[in-house]
Order: structure tokens, then sequence, then C-alpha cells
């Protein structure tokens, strides 16, 4: 609710500023909105799954960008779900290492790295469905064409 709140209050009063400090960055991600618009909830997702945006400027950016709310607040309940666990995981085992003196135990290194690897797949996800679609759209269009 927090994001799609924001999304809304970006789309109706924060315009000129965004524009004004993040119009680069605002450019960047309106290209890509426009290259994704028949996958916009799977764009979405992984607009939430990837470390390289914070989620503070999705929020207020894709309002500006032409992303309809329902992908983005869909997108936003459930993609922001699997960093949070990655979050927590994290915490938790900060946490036990706290309490064995910070030692790195084989355990910890084999956890971490199956949990990176997680993430990395979970980040791919969307853009093999996104691509796949585009593939399988492509192909309609050449047998329209051919017929």
């Amino acid at each position: 609710i927090g994001s799609s709140s924001c999304y809304l209050l970006s789309g109706a009063f924060a315009r000129p500023v965004v524009e004004r400090f993040l119009a680069s960055k605002l450019e960047v991600l309106r290209s890509r909105a426009v290259l994704e618009r028949e996958h916009m909830l799977l764009f979405n997702f992984w607009l939430r799954l990837t470390p390289f945006l914070p989620n503070w400027f999705c929020n207020v950016a894709c309002p500006l960008v032409g992303v309809p709310l329902r992908p983005f607040f869909l997108a936003s309940l459930f993609g922001t779900q699997g960093s949070l666990l990655f979050l927590s995981l994290t915490g938790a085992t900060l946490r036990d290492l706290g309490e064995n003196s910070f030692e790195l135990g084989s355990s910890f290194k084999r956890r971490a790295l199956m949990l990176g690897g997680l993430m990395a797949v979970l980040q791919c996800i969307p853009l093999l469905f996104i691509r796949a679609r585009k593939r399988r759209d492509a192909a309609g269009k050449l047998n329209d064409k051919q017929a």
C-alpha cells in the first residue's frame, strides 16, 4: 500500500521535481517501459527484483513513465517479497555470526552461495518470460504475413 501511495502522490504532485533532478534516469526508464508495454507486469517484477534500481525510484518514476497502477501494484506486492526474504535471511545470518564471534563456517559459505544463486535466478525469470513472449509474438506475426 505504501508503494502505491507513493505512486499516486508522485503522479499527482512530483512530476516537475522528479523531471528536473532525475531527467536522465527517467528517460532511460521511459524508453524501456515503452519497449516493454506489452509485458508491463513482468517488467515491473523485474524492476522490483533487480538490485540496480532502488525501490524508491520505482515508486516515484513509474507513474511518470506511463506504467499503469494495476501492474505496478501487483509487482510491488509480490515482487518485493523475494528481496525482503533475502534481507531477513541476511539479518538472521549476521545475528548467528555475531553469536559465533564472526567466524565464517563452511555452512555459512554454502548457504550464502545458494541464496545468492537463488536471487540471481529469480531476477532472470521475468526476463525469460518476456523474451519467450516476444519470440512467440514475432513468430505469430511472421505466420500472419506468410498466410
